[in-house]
């Protein structure tokens, strides 16, 4: 049987407790290296014409925006273009811009951070606290996304309110869902953050489900997309090999003023639109 921890020293242990602690960690500037943000999107019925051009537009999944990324490709921070990504054109208070979606996202969890927003989104602080409306979460996670079963790039994972909880819990049944199989792949010491997971949605037909009290709207839940017949074998084809971890290990903390931001006391809220190689790995 594959046995993950076979490249890693005793000197590597330090960096997988510190990719661990930073899964716990997650609340607690910008980010010192360049990375993609992509953000939930939600999916939309009234969408159904687009369900083959761009099913992230009526099935919900994950966006992000043509410029930054042709940005990004053009100064060699990303691999290769998002082929698989599916073309659009959003709408927003600065205008229409465009836009690429997919129903999934796969990549190596680093950390996250998170704070509370108020109502009308433009101050937050660290905690849930509702005598000042900060009642909204909204969640970031820092990541080494794939495409086409290589390491792409970095990116940072953006949700609120609904689908923060729900891209959390996505995480969790990833980790739950490969806990069996650490034994026999010797890598009960590997944070979650070693293996590559798939989130998002999936199935023929779009899960609409409705959220809110006094004002409602319908979100389509993001979700751990994991194959139903997983395995020690499929487990081990995630693994992002020990080069990886060690350069997302730097990453982190290289990011560290990054996370630890939403930490501190009550702050205007940012505006963000709510909307070293690898071996390959078959997935």
């Amino acid at each position: 049987m594959t046995n993950l921890m076979q490249d890693f020293t005793d000197i590597d242990q330090v960096a997988l407790n510190q990719l661990r602690d930073a899964e716990r960690s997650g609340d607690g500037v910008k980010l010192p290296f360049p990375a993609l943000n992509i953000w939930v999107n939600n999916g939309d019925a009234r969408m159904r014409a687009n369900k083959d051009t761009c099913p992230m537009l009526y099935f919900g999944g994950w966006a992000t925006d043509n410029e930054t990324l042709g940005e990004l490709i053009l100064a060699g921070h990303a691999q290769t273009d998002l082929d698989k990504w599916a073309g659009f054109e959003g709408a927003g208070d600065k205008g229409n811009w465009q836009g690429r979606g997919s129903r999934t996202v796969t990549a190596a969890i680093i950390a996250n951070r998170s704070r509370w927003l108020s109502p009308d989104g433009k101050t937050s602080g660290p905690h849930y606290d509702a005598a000042k409306g900060f009642k909204r979460q909204h969640v970031q996670w820092l990541a080494l996304m794939y495409a086409n079963s290589k390491p792409w790039g970095y990116v940072v994972l953006t949700a609120k309110g609904f689908q923060a909880m729900n891209v959390a819990n996505a995480i969790k049944d990833w980790g739950a869902a490969i806990a069996p199989f650490r034994a026999a792949l010797n890598a009960h010491t590997l944070p979650l953050s070693a293996f590559a997971i798939t989130i998002g949605t999936s199935g023929a037909e779009p899960v609409y489900k409705e959220v809110g009290k006094s004002a409602t709207s319908k979100i389509t839940p993001m979700v751990a997309v994991i194959p139903p017949d997983l395995t020690a074998e499929k487990v081990a084809q995630r693994f992002i090999t020990a080069p990886n971890v060690r350069i997302n290990n730097e990453h982190l903390a290289q990011a560290a003023d990054w996370l630890a931001a939403w930490g501190k006391n009550t702050k205007p809220a940012e505006t963000i639109d709510d909307e070293a190689p690898a071996e390959d790995f078959a997935f």
